[in-house]
């Protein structure tokens, strides 16, 4: 609809112009013989007259012939007229024109005759094709925006919108264009000589929604959210955003003007309410939410904006040891002179190279979209869970190792010390033990010796002189056997009633007298039988 409104608005000022000028160009011809044999021209007839003559030569009235020769035409004159190189010698005159340092009335008045020719030819098909197929003819086309008359850079802006929705190649073909225009008048990024008219206060309000209508339109006109996202991109850079809060203000302040001046304000608000609702679905459609290394927080991250990604970049690159390589890298990214088309090689490499350095080998082959951004982004994160997940299950592996490590040590000191404690216990009741056989053997030999003293005695006294009979000696070790036993019986029963009492003031809670076992104890005769009891 916009692009309908400001066709028919392009046309009424041409009649308007014409009308004004006195009949037009068409009231000349018909009063000069000559000129209205032009309007029968064959094509080859025009194509040598537009190629004799230069831009400064060119009649008004010879541009005017052929604007209307180009209207009336048949769709055959037409394109015998694009297969003989029509379009290109149009838009040659116009590009000497733009080429002038300095412009008269008359060089603008030619310069909209020319474009209105360029306008008559494209109201066909075929003549839009044939701009879009020659490389050339569009940037050339774009080089008539910096015309200081409005005029003119309307009909420049008409041209380039009706080139531009025709299809992808007219899209791409105003691209390029602006590409060109860039270089050529030094800009430091494409459509900023637009964006500037747009601060110009002095630019008519109509003008200037024909400038956003234009932009709009370029990036309405992909379908790639990528493409959109860079082509605003550069707008942005441009200063675009600022000045839309200027035009706000603007309309604002300009309440009580006409109703043909609220109109128009209500058009530019129009343009500025699509640029940023698109801006915004974009964005939208580029966020993505990041999560700052295995385990961090996640943050929304907008994919398409600059500024973002290197806060990211630089953050990640921090906070896991990488910024002096990051830092040595847009060093070397500085180097690059993007102001040539050396330069833009050069970015073509680098993109290319971290394009094979960063993607799998199976998806080398597509374009890195903000899907495929997306779907890499969430295996590099799952890739992230994955390695810490493997490094805390290692470092577990490690602690699990050392501890059994530790108890296995253990154990061995354990069984070290046991063994030991076992051999010395052995030792000390082998000692023990050999000394009760030491004891029970020299108390045996004692036993037996008084036995033989007793047999001494008996011999020697039933020599000499009858005396009482004397038990032998074995009547006597077993009597002293016997004794020694009760004795021994008589001491276990002890023993055990001081256990049964020292169990039961135990279990009572009662405090325990020592005395009577110490007595037993300290007994001298008793404490051998303490020992074998032990």
């Amino acid at each position: 609809i916009c692009l309908y409104r400001l066709r028919q608005e392009t046309r009424r000022k041409s009649v308007e112009e014409e009308e004004n000028g006195g009949g037009g160009f068409l009231g000349n011809m018909l009063q000069d013989d000559d000129e209205l044999s032009h309007y029968s021209f064959s094509p080859t007839r025009w194509l040598d007259r537009l190629r004799d003559q230069n831009a400064g030569q060119l009649s008004l009235e010879l541009a005017g012939d052929l604007k209307l020769q180009l209207r009336a035409s048949s769709g055959a004159w037409l394109a015998e007229f694009f297969r003989l190189g029509g379009l290109r010698a149009l838009v040659e005159r116009l590009a000497d024109i733009a080429s002038m340092d300095e412009r008269d009335d008359r060089e603008l008045l030619l310069q909209s005759e020319l474009l209105k020719c360029l306008k008559a030819a494209t109201n066909h098909k075929f003549g839009i094709d044939e701009m879009t197929s020659d490389p050339a003819l569009v940037p050339a086309l774009a080089l008539n925006l910096s015309s200081e008359d409005l005029y003119v850079s309307t009909q420049v802006l008409e041209l380039l919108a009706v080139i531009m929705v025709d299809g992808f190649d007219g899209h791409r073909a105003i691209l390029d264009a602006m590409d060109y225009f860039k270089l050529v008048r030094g800009e430091r990024v494409r459509f900023q000589g637009l964006v500037q008219v747009l601060w110009d206060e002095e630019a008519d309000l109509s003008f200037k929604r024909d400038v956003l209508l234009f932009l709009n339109t370029i990036i309405n006109s992909s379908l790639e959210v990528e493409e959109r996202i860079e082509t605003r991109a550069d707008m942005v850079y441009a200063g675009l955003l600022d000045c839309f809060e200027k035009l706000k203000t603007a309309g604002e302040d300009e309440e009580d003007e006409d109703d043909l001046m609220d109109d128009e304000q209500y058009e530019v608000e129009m343009q500025i309410q699509l640029f940023e609702t698109v801006m915004h679905s974009d964005n939208s459609d580029a966020l993505y939410a990041i999560t700052k290394g295995p385990g961090g927080s996640s943050t929304e991250l907008v994919l398409a904006e600059p500024t973002q990604l290197f806060d990211a970049l630089q953050s990640t690159t921090t906070e896991f040891d990488c910024g002096p390589l990051f830092l040595s890298t847009l060093q070397h990214l500085l180097l690059i002179p993007t102001y040539d088309k050396l330069g833009k090689k050069m970015w073509e490499q680098v993109e290319a190279s971290i394009h094979d350095t960063v993607v799998p080998p199976e998806e080398k082959e597509f374009d890195l979209g903000l899907d495929n951004v997306r779907r890499m982004l969430g295996w590099k994160e799952r890739l992230e869970e994955l390695s810490q997940e493997a490094a805390e299950a290692s470092s577990s592996k490690h602690n699990l190792q050392a501890k059994v490590t530790r108890i296995e040590s253990t154990l061995d000191e354990h069984k070290l010390a046991s063994e030991s404690e076992r051999k010395m216990f052995e030792v000390k009741l082998q000692e023990s033990l050999d000394d009760m056989r030491k004891k029970h053997a020299l108390e045996i030999e004692q036993l037996k010796q008084t036995g033989n003293i007793s047999q001494n005695v008996e011999a020697s006294s039933s020599s000499s002189l009858t005396t009482p009979s004397v038990p032998d000696s074995s009547s006597l070790l077993q009597d002293m056997q016997g004794n020694v036993h009760t004795e021994l019986a008589s001491l276990r029963k002890e023993v055990e009633d001081l256990r049964r009492k020292l169990a039961i003031a135990t279990a009572s809670g009662a405090s325990i007298e020592p005395a009577a076992i110490v007595l037993l104890k300290d007994d001298p005769k008793l404490g051998k039988y303490f020992k074998m009891l032990s």
